[in-house]
């Protein structure tokens, strides 16, 4: 009468699509002030204008944004054209969780008092760089911001945040709710009679 339950459940699920973006405010093509401009992407540091700040020059930011583009297999085989939308997909999630469950018999009547406790996402208990939920807001992700036109001309000029290594860095990690990407405890007690 006193039944232990252990349950793991998992949660397996390919990423949502999204497409890569310049953060433009709607002025590279005048449609409006929404960012959903695709990105062209670049074959050689000719084919577009980065301008250096106060974090990186205009040819390391050229560096890391060729780097970037080669170790993503989307861009990568899509040099010298424009992306496309939805094309590609934020990366699979894997969460598992966990439940306990005790009963207890009250003596002598058939009521019983189970005692649970669950850990949602025990993955990321696990490791903290495991059951990690990304999320793009809108369905996109900024790759280049756009900083303006080159000396009063047509010829828009782009910087990229050297600090971007991967795709994960351009995305949203999910860390509120019960879905969230941090790990989450829940204590329960059910009475049955």
């Amino acid at each position: 009468g006193y039944a232990t339950t252990i349950t793991l459940v998992y949660e397996g699920q390919s990423g949502s699509p999204f497409s890569y973006i310049y953060n433009d405010f709607g002025q590279v093509n005048n449609e409006d002030s929404r960012e959903r401009t695709l990105v062209y992407i670049p074959r050689s540091q000719d084919e577009i204008v980065l301008v250096g700040n106060d974090n990186a020059t205009a040819d390391e930011q050229w560096a890391a944004l060729d780097a970037f583009i080669e170790q993503d297999n989307y861009l990568s085989s899509n040099r010298g054209s424009y992306a496309e939308k939805n094309s590609s997909r934020i990366p699979f999630t894997g969460i598992m969780d966990l439940r306990v469950a005790q009963d207890f018999v009250i003596a002598g009547s058939n009521h019983v008092l189970t005692v649970g406790f669950d850990i949602f996402n025990f993955t990321n208990l696990l490791n903290k760089d495991w059951g990690v939920r990304y999320f793009s807001n809108f369905g996109s992700a900024y790759l280049l911001r756009f900083e303006g036109f080159e000396d009063d001309s047509l010829v828009p000029t782009y910087s990229f945040d050297t600090d971007n290594k991967e795709l994960k860095d351009l995305l949203n990690v999910d860390d509120s709710g019960i879905t969230s990407s941090r790990w989450q405890a829940q204590l329960s007690i059910r009475y049955t009679f």
